[in-house]
């Protein structure tokens, strides 16, 4: 009789994993670097090197070229260094794939579901799922709330924000503070980088075509205040964007969302709280959160609205539906494309 229901459960076993590692359709060797072919984990590579590359030449202008007061360069390496840490956490942390503690611990205590609903196979819905578990077509499993598929990493990472190139790999729930603090320490790193300079001076900083023809080494400076100035406007900006989204407990993902987001709560203290966790000194280091879930599910907001929202899923609730519910599996809900 359960040959009838819309799902199939295995209770016996589990269905194999699938390996997050691809090489052109086959299998190879675990990295660090998410990627479904060799060749965009080799530029991902590249590309760290490259920021770690732009950071080492910003401090040697800084320290080398120029003769900036002793207490701004403590102020400035200070930033520069959590800077560094909180780029290379970001970059060589796992942000939430298959192969993560959290998912594996949440796969292993639950019954495994081996497809979708057969009148959902083939559609591609994208919302909210509030505490439901949904179906990747992509990855052929099934997947946490507020997973998402990213098809750069060619596998689904818990709460995916997006697939950030700069870092090689996604920003997701277990990198996604190391990325907020990545913006934010290279933000105060490039403000004081151009304010403090001392020969030249913080003004002399601004007549970039001057200084290249005035001094020795002026065309190496001018390029050091021109990379200072953009990674200035974009991490500035950038950081900006991911506080007002953690304000609000949305992610990239998720703000192409139509609906109320029930993951929202009246305060932006708690939903900050959620991401990075308590409100400490801890919070500026690019340190493991504690006090927060695991990232395989998330409180609702407690209000009227979310409640309603709630009910309002629970009335399309069909007979089949409840049925295998009371088997101890969720429906899964298909939403291939994110």
């Amino acid at each position: 009789f359960l040959s009838n229901a819309r799902l199939h459960i295995q209770t016996a076993q589990a269905p194999p994993r699938r390996t997050p590692f691809h090489q052109n359709g086959g299998a190879c060797a675990p990295t660090l670097m998410y990627s479904k072919y060799r060749t965009g984990r080799y530029v991902s590579k590249v590309t760290v090197a490259l920021v770690l590359g732009i950071f080492g030449f910003e401090w040697w202008v800084y320290h080398v070229l120029c003769s900036p007061a002793a207490g701004w360069v403590i102020v400035f390496n200070v930033f520069l260094a959590l800077s560094i840490w909180s780029y290379l956490c970001t970059a060589f942390t796992d942000p939430g794939t298959p192969e993560c503690d959290e998912w594996r611990k949440w796969d292993s205590g639950r019954v495994q579901l081996t497809g979708p609903p057969v009148e959902e196979r083939g559609l591609r819905r994208r919302g909210w799922a509030p505490g439901e578990v949904t179906w990747c077509h992509r990855c052929e499993r099934d997947r946490p709330e507020r997973a998402h598929h990213c098809s750069c990493c060619g596998l689904c990472v818990l709460r995916m924000d997006h697939h950030c190139p700069w870092v090689g790999t996604c920003v997701g729930w277990r990198n996604h503070k190391y990325f907020v603090l990545f913006n934010l320490w290279s933000f105060c790193a490039a403000f004081t980088f151009l304010l403090t300079l001392r020969g030249p001076s913080a003004l002399e900083c601004f007549d970039v075509l001057g200084l290249a023809l005035s001094r020795k080494n002026g065309p190496t400076i001018a390029v050091g205040i021109m990379g200072a100035c953009v990674f200035l406007l974009i991490t500035g900006g950038m950081f900006v964007h991911a506080l007002t989204m953690a304000a609000k407990n949305e992610t990239s993902v998720e703000d192409r969302f139509s609906g109320e987001n029930p993951y929202c709560h009246s305060s932006s203290l708690e939903n900050l709280k959620q991401l990075l966790g308590p409100m400490d000194r801890s919070m500026f280091l690019p340190l493991p959160p504690v006090g927060r879930s695991s990232g395989t599910s998330f409180p609702l907001a407690a209000s009227a609205s979310t409640a309603a929202f709630e009910s309002g899923l629970s009335s399309r609730e069909t007979p089949e539906m409840s049925l295998i519910s009371q088997t101890g599996a969720a429906p899964a809900r298909e939403y291939g494309s994110v």
